[in-house]
């Protein structure tokens, strides 16, 4: 039974009785006054004693965010005992997962769900309670055996993020993901050289591209991977474009959104900073003048309507799926004969180490340029030399040396 009480000194408090288990949670006014602190803040707690009772409480901007926030959290403690020391690690991360990443991107959501499947696999039995540094040690040494660094470093991401939370709520004591080491498995790893594009197959990629002869509205994903190449979009970037994004005056994209292509829907971009305006080159923007003609005309042809003007609907009303504009840019190094097939964010990386040598070119402006929150996280994943550059300072070096 739910109900609400009285206001005492504007707090409003809400009360669950049910197995026993008293829920009580509050909304106030944030008592923090910095110059960025959020209004409103939501407190969630249930149960008593030192070891019994949870606690949870998070701010916001608005006061219906804060109550839409605390009716979840009531609705799931008080439908099953979570968050609690003798769940399993997996319950909750399930239950972490869905109540805090819920609005995380669809790909961004497959890489939590894999996490969950490995520690269903490698922790099948675990416990919050049983967890330690050592427990903790030897699921990544049984997970480094078949898979990438890539995969070990995002697992650690995860489950270091929710069991840092678990600590914060009181669940646990300490955090027994910190100080891991990781050790992958060498044949799934790529050597650095394999992820990275050099200048020669960019550019044949790019007077790949370039040379086509784009007739119909089936050949739009060698039109995005065109507009990849030249700007270094994310895929779901290029795919939610419409019309009105193309300033051909100024030569410049507007992103705004990013395409979820499974669920066919547009959604607000990976994150605040990603909203901004990339520059094109003119023959881009000549390109996509041209595209948008026919496009209009192909679609008129059809009698496909277009209300959201989207600068890539394809004739059957929908978007192209992301999974087939990766599939196209494989075929097309194959064509290239390329021994190493790249995805589509090696285009990405290319276009920033570029930039990154120009010197009049500032980190900031990458940063942005990228859609980056910070430019820590443009500094960890982009700064590194392609091949070819890695050879030219090899031999820089073996001069100085051979000149002491």
């Amino acid at each position: 039974m739910l109900r609400e009480s009285g206001s005492v000194h504007r707090w409003r408090f809400f009360f669950i009785i049910e197995r026993g288990c008293l829920n009580i949670s509050r909304i106030i006014k944030n008592p923090c006054k910095g110059k960025h602190a959020k209004p409103w803040k939501a407190e969630f707690s249930q149960g008593s004693g030192h070891h019994g009772r949870i606690r949870i409480s998070r701010v916001f901007d608005t006061k219906h965010d804060a109550q839409e926030w605390l009716a979840e959290m009531v609705a799931t403690h008080s439908s099953s005992l979570y968050f609690n020391q003798n769940m399993l690690l997996s319950s909750y991360l399930s239950v972490w997962f869905r109540l805090f990443k819920k609005d995380v991107a669809p790909a961004t959501k497959s890489t939590y769900d894999a996490t969950n499947k490995h520690v269903q696999r490698y922790l099948p039995t675990a416990t919050l309670a049983e967890l330690t540094r050592p427990v903790m040690q030897g699921y990544f040494n049984a997970l480094g055996r078949n898979h990438s660094a890539e995969t070990l470093r995002k697992d650690l991401v995860h489950l270091r993020a929710a069991l840092a939370d678990a600590v914060s709520d009181g669940v646990i004591s300490q955090n027994p993901a910190q100080r891991i080491r990781l050790v992958a498995n060498a044949t799934r790893t790529r050597p650095e050289a394999q992820t990275l594009m050099t200048k020669a197959q960019y550019q044949a990629v790019r007077d790949e591209l370039m040379g086509q002869k784009i007739n119909n509205m089936t050949q739009a994903p060698l039109m995005i991977l065109m507009v990849i190449c030249q700007t270094g979009l994310r895929v779901g970037e290029a795919l939610a474009l419409r019309e009105n994004d193309i300033n051909s005056e100024k030569k410049l994209l507007h992103i705004d959104e990013s395409a979820d292509t499974l669920n066919q829907e547009l959604r607000p971009p990976k994150t605040p900073h990603a909203v901004r305006d990339v520059p094109m080159t003119s023959w881009l923007v000549e390109a996509l003048d041209s595209w948008k003609r026919k496009h209009d005309a192909w679609l008129t042809e059809a009698g496909i309507a277009n209300p959201k003007k989207l600068l890539f609907l394809m004739d059957n009303g929908r978007l192209p799926r992301a999974t087939g504009i990766n599939y196209r840019y494989h075929r097309l190094q194959q064509e290239l004969g390329f021994e190493t097939l790249f995805s589509t964010h090696t285009l990405r990386h290319f276009l920033v180490s570029q930039m990154i040598q120009d010197p009049n070119i500032t980190l900031t402006y990458v940063s942005r340029f990228l859609g980056h929150s910070s430019e820590t996280i443009t500094q960890r994943y982009y700064l590194g030399l392609i091949p070819d550059e890695i050879e030219d300072q090899q031999s820089q070096v073996a001069n100085v040396i051979a000149d002491i």
